[in-house]
């Protein structure tokens, strides 16, 4: 079974709640159904479940995408046939233990690190999605390097985004 570390900018592309294309927004929504159907990996200090209930809410007016991908991580967040939950620990540096020490991941957003630590802690080897965070791509080359996993499903927006901030 395919197992899935999702970044919250996901849902929140899928909701339509940020600056995405029609098209991130479409793939948003299709990642977020692949997942229902396969395995999330979270973690067991909850800080990415607490991650999407900070953007998302269990509102079912209006029934969105993003919305509904929440109400389905809290519902099956301790079914181990779709929920891996991992131990991460604190680190008073990287943020987790987990996260590699590397020079080139040092300005890495402290707040996605918790990602990074899941993966690393996963037995399912997870693919981590990202829809519209740049610093994803931004450290694409150290990832590679030390074999994480990253799918930037929205890469037409993230190489907006790069050309608009290199305009200023």
């Amino acid at each position: 079974m395919r197992a899935f570390i999702v970044d919250n900018n996901v849902p929140i592309a899928a909701n339509d709640d940020s600056d995405a294309s029609p098209e991130c927004v479409i793939s948003a929504i299709e990642l977020l159904y692949e997942v229902q159907n396969s395995m999330i990996v979270l973690d067991d200090t909850q800080q990415i479940y607490l991650e999407y209930k900070k953007y998302l809410d269990f509102n079912p007016m209006p029934q969105m995408p993003g919305k509904s991908f929440y109400l389905w991580v809290h519902e099956n967040q301790f079914n181990p046939a779709k929920c891996e939950q991992v131990v991460i620990a604190p680190h008073p540096d990287r943020g987790f233990e987990e996260f590699p020490e590397d020079e080139e991941l040092q300005k890495f957003d402290k707040a996605d690190r918790k990602f990074i630590a899941v993966f690393f802690k996963s037995v399912n080897s997870p693919t981590i999605y990202n829809s519209t965070d740049s610093d994803w791509a931004q450290f694409g080359s150290a990832f590679e390097r030390l074999g994480i996993r990253i799918t930037n499903i929205c890469p037409a927006d993230l190489a907006n985004k790069k050309s608009k901030l290199s305009d200023h």
